[in-house]
């Protein structure tokens, strides 16, 4: 809900939450595994209904078989309800999981919040610094560089 809050109005998640939850007979559609991502953007999958993709950021209908390869499920729990999903920017893993580091993405492999590595290199840290209090791989570090700007605007 707060990487929601952060795009969008309360009146504009709660139109699109009334509108899904109609749509999926489901009382907590943000919850729902019919919610899928491509990495960038969150959509409602309705292929059991009549094979359209809702973005959730501005209500709009996408194509499917153009995003059809990049859509992935959002991780679910035992419940099937939300609990993760990958962010597919990045060449190394990265997680927003709301069970570690309340939610902020990191990487997969060691847990580590991007926005530390991202803060300390901003503030002028050197990367062999950084790389080395963080335990992060080449790759990793690289990751963080490539997408400080978004890290930092993220967190």
């Amino acid at each position: 809900m707060d990487a929601l809050r952060q795009q969008f109005s309360m009146q504009r998640i709660r139109s699109f939450v009334d509108r899904a939850a109609d749509r999926l007979d489901d009382p907590h559609p943000l919850l729902n595994p019919a919610l899928v991502t491509d990495g960038v953007d969150a959509f409602l999958d309705f292929l059991k209904v009549d094979g359209s993709l809702l973005r959730t950021k501005d209500q709009q209908l996408a194509l499917r078989p153009v995003l059809a390869d990049h859509l992935k499920p959002l991780g679910l729990d035992a419940d099937g309800r939300l609990s993760s999903y990958r962010v597919h920017r990045f060449e190394n893993p990265v997680t927003v999981d709301p069970r570690f580091n309340g939610g902020a993405p990191s990487f997969t492999r060691n847990r580590v919040p991007l926005y530390g590595p991202a803060g300390y290199l901003a503030g002028g840290d050197l990367a062999a610094s950084v790389q080395a209090d963080f335990e992060l791989r080449d790759g990793e570090l690289r990751d963080i560089q490539n997408h400080q700007e978004w890290i930092l605007a993220f967190s």
